[in-house]
């Protein structure tokens, strides 16, 4: 893969470290109260399962980009994904908000953490997409690395009777943990307005992402039912557990590799994130877009925090996948076949 790029162009490495990473934050910030059921072995047939989902999902997308269409053609599309960026950018720094709050420090006031990460956010968009691949590329080899210390430290906790009972919930509860996984993320989405900024086929490198990052995060969910066993379910962050238990020594535990990723992870998403909703609409004045769209993300995230609350858990497990399956699905089918019809 060439890393020569020209201006405002990235490599499809640097691609595939944003797709990675982007689906690795979402991942790795699992929170038990996302998914339907009891926390058992049987997450790891739903993550599969979900895993082969998100690959047939990714087909309109990637239909779209082979027409070479853009998104930009048509302005209502534009606009509707740029709600939809905006939405996903604050729906991840209101997660981050919330284990800040409950594992961190209380006494935080949450505006004040809103403040920071998406103001940092809207520097990182203005800077634009090179400079966040760059970075991009660091968060993907450091989770590579965090994923083998953690993993490596946990072995001598792992008990293979903690993943007895394999089937604990229903079959109902089985598929829905399913779809909540596969459309709990934007990878595609970034495919699709990201694909014109790299300078290959963005398709390769796209795969390659979601592929690895699946199978970090199924060994981290092996790793928590061997680890954790029942316990998982009394854990709101069962895998910010995990990283707590893998010590070095008596007296040091590595959960800040966790809370460090976190933070890097959703400065990167929620950067690139803005910066999409910035090139769309923003040519000469960019500035002012980010500014725009920072303030505008800001007001979404405590409308989330401070109105919606707790509840905000259930709604996005409707609302995404509603939103996924519209923004990844059909509006790109939409297009292809359109684009279709044209021609002939």
């Amino acid at each position: 893969m060439t890393v020569q790029n020209s201006k405002g162009k990235i490599s499809a490495f640097q691609f595939f470290s944003l797709v990675f990473v982007s689906r690795a934050v979402v991942s790795l910030t699992y929170i038990q109260a996302v998914t339907v059921g009891d926390f058992s072995t049987e997450i790891l047939i739903s993550y599969v399962f979900s895993f082969l989902l998100s690959v047939l999902f990714s087909l309109p997308a990637v239909f779209f980009i082979k027409k070479g269409i853009s998104i930009r053609e048509n302005k209502f599309a534009s606009l509707f994904y740029t709600i939809y960026c905006l939405y996903i950018c604050s729906l991840t720094v209101s997660r981050f908000c919330n284990f800040i709050v409950s594992k961190m420090n209380s006494h935080v006031p949450v505006f004040v953490i809103l403040f920071i990460v998406l103001l940092s956010a809207g520097y990182g968009a203005y800077l634009g997409i090179e400079s966040l691949s760059r970075f991009g590329f660091f968060c993907a080899v450091s989770l590579c690395l965090v994923t083998v210390v953690v993993i490596g430290l946990n072995i001598k906790n792992f008990d293979i009777l903690n993943l007895y009972p394999v089937y604990a919930n229903t079959k109902s509860d089985m598929v829905k943990s399913t779809l909540i996984f596969c459309s709990n993320t934007t990878q595609s989405v970034l495919l699709l307005l990201l694909s014109d900024k790299v300078n290959t086929n963005p398709v390769k490198p796209y795969f390659f992402g979601i592929g690895l990052s699946y199978f970090i995060m199924f060994l981290f969910l092996l790793f928590c039912c061997g680890v954790l066993g029942s316990n998982a379910n009394l854990q709101s962050f069962p895998i910010y557990s995990l990283f707590c238990l893998a010590s070095v020594g008596d007296m040091s535990r590595l959960d800040i590799l966790h809370t460090s990723f976190w933070t890097f992870a959703v400065y990167l998403k929620c950067a690139v994130l803005l910066y999409c909703c910035t090139d769309n609409y923003a040519k000469n004045r960019k500035h002012k877009a980010v500014f725009f769209f920072t303030a505008l993300s800001l007001i979404i995230a405590v409308v989330i925090n401070y109105f919606v609350g707790t509840h905000m858990v259930y709604v996005s497990k409707i609302a995404g996948f509603v939103s996924f399956v519209v923004f990844v699905m059909v509006i790109p089918l939409i297009f292809v076949i359109k684009r279709k019809m044209i021609k002939e």
